[in-house]
């Protein structure tokens, strides 16, 4: 279930920066650049520690599983930014990919405390 959901997601998130940066402010997203980054990678380590989580044989501890969502989002984080670099209207930043890990940490945290009482 989850590995369905984390693959829609990235999905989804590949689409959306195929956009021209121009189309969101359209659409009235004069956010700071980072907190939507932040906020858009959340969901997704929320849904790879959930992934994780659930495998039959799960990793050990917590620690490994947030350093292996890190590991996740830092290269889904990359890739989008790489694809993000061809597309006009758009930039690549390291400072984007920076938000996309702190954002997938903060999910990552938050799916611990989520998956570790649903378990129980």
């Amino acid at each position: 279930m989850f590995f369905g959901a984390v693959a829609l997601y990235v999905a989804a998130i590949f689409v959306l920066s195929h956009f021209s940066g121009a189309f969101f402010q359209d659409f009235g997203l004069r956010i700071w650049d980072k907190s939507i980054h932040a906020l858009e990678y959340l969901p997704m380590g929320f849904l790879l520690t959930g992934w994780l989580a659930n495998w039959k044989r799960p990793p050990r501890g917590r620690v490994v599983l947030v350093v292996m969502v890190l590991a996740m989002v830092l290269v889904l984080g990359a890739l989008d930014e790489t694809h993000q670099f061809f597309v006009p209207g758009r930039t690549a930043s390291l400072g984007d990919l920076l938000a996309d890990v702190v954002g997938g940490i903060l999910g990552a945290i938050i799916g611990l405390v989520v998956f570790s009482r649903w378990r129980s």
